[in-house]
Formats: structure tokens, sequence, C-alpha cells
């Protein structure tokens, strides 16, 4: 299963960030940030991070099969706990 999932992976093109944006237009927004300012590219991994936990909720919302839907249930609760890491950065900031 691991070769096949790596051989998959690997063969991915790798364009699309989990929030749908492509990487290319990712990085042309954080090169917008005054300075790289801390707060900004948290804000922004934020919003990344909150568009795959949506996708991924509403995918296991309309999963017609239970066990797909409590995978995607469970990738979306990973997003949260990526957005709460991604909170408490911010007081680090500075």
């Amino acid at each position: 299963m691991s070769i096949l999932k790596n051989t998959l992976y690997d063969g991915l093109k790798g364009e699309v960030l989990e929030g749908g944006q492509r990487l290319t237009e990712a990085c042309q927004n954080l090169e917008k940030f005054a300075a790289n300012r801390c707060s900004d590219i948290i804000d922004f991994a934020l919003a990344i991070e909150y568009a795959a936990f949506d996708l991924y909720r509403v995918m296991a919302q309309q999963s017609e099969h239970p066990e797909a839907g409590q995978a995607f249930l469970a990738i979306a609760q990973a997003e949260k706990g990526h957005m709460r890491a991604l909170a408490r950065s911010i007081e680090k900031c500075q």
C-alpha cells in the first residue's frame, strides 16, 4: 500500500495548495506582505488551513460512503489542529 501511495504522491504535480490556491499565486501573495510581517504570514496560513478544513468538512457531509465520510472528517479535524497551532504562534510574533 505505501509503495502505491508513494508512487501516486510522487506523480502529483504539486501546483495547488490545500486551500485550492496555486503555489505560484501563494508565493506572490507572500511577497506582498510588508517585510514579511509574522502576523500577516500566519493570517495567510490560517486562511489556507480554514479553506482545507471547510473542504474536507463538506466532503464528509456529502459523502455517500460512511467510511469515506469518516476519513474526510478525520482530515478536517487535523486541519483544525493546524489552525490551533497557528493561532498559538501569533503570540510569538513581534
